[in-house]
């Protein structure tokens, strides 16, 4: 319920940003990307923290996201552009419980290789900032599952081959080839697969990313 607040907060301020902007800012300051070239190709990376959020109460897995790929950077009317991507992505994220009563401990890792491909939609605000929004579509290539309980790995699961997402960002530039951006994911299909029917694990990451425009 937090996480579905975060994201009808993210969707109302990029919203009212878009919006509010031919209001607030000075044209002179806007610097479009449609300005310089028909299009900007780039190389972009991106790490942040990576978990699970589920519709009911589930574990609390805790881990990482790291990317590198290819941007571009289309625009299609003043102030907007289409900023397609092609990323690998590593995922990692795990949780670890103490049972109790002299039973031990119980664990799940989940890790592996995902080919992303964020497809977003882009307003520039003014004097460099702009916020970003879209559908992330992610390929799982590879993946390892580990349940261990006491060191004895006990089961395997069934990870999803691909899965939807949407992502709200914001960003700045900071010179006229580099800009840096902030990024939150919120999957809205299954991760993988789990024996209670209630629980419905999506993808729920926080991330900090940076474009190297080469043309």
């Amino acid at each position: 319920m937090v996480r579905l607040q975060h994201f009808l907060f993210a969707l109302g301020l990029f919203s009212t940003a878009v919006f509010a902007a031919p209001h607030f800012a000075d044209e002179n300051l806007i610097e479009s990307s449609s300005d310089h070239y028909p299009f900007q190709v780039g190389i972009y990376v991106n790490g942040g923290y990576n978990t699970y959020w589920s519709d009911a109460d589930a574990q609390k897995f805790n881990g990482f996201v790291a990317r590198f790929g290819g941007s571009l950077l289309w625009p299609f009317m003043d102030r907007f552009s289409f900023n397609p991507q092609i990323l690998v992505a590593y995922r990692y994220a795990s949780h670890e419980t103490d049972i109790g009563s002299g039973f031990g401990s119980y664990s799940e890792t989940f890790s592996g290789f995902d080919l992303e491909l964020p497809l977003l939609v882009r307003a520039d605000i003014a004097s460099g900032f702009f916020c970003e929004a879209g559908l992330l579509a992610a390929l799982n290539v590879t993946d390892n599952y580990k349940n261990t309980y006491e060191d004895y790995e006990t089961g395997d699961t069934d990870h999803s081959t691909g899965e939807l997402s949407v992502s709200f960002g914001a960003g700045y530039k900071i010179m006229k080839k580099m800009e840096v951006n902030a990024r939150l994911d919120l999957g809205l299909t299954r991760v993988y697969d789990t024996e209670d029917p209630d629980m419905n694990p999506r993808t729920y990451m926080i991330s900090l990313g940076a474009t190297y425009w080469v043309m």
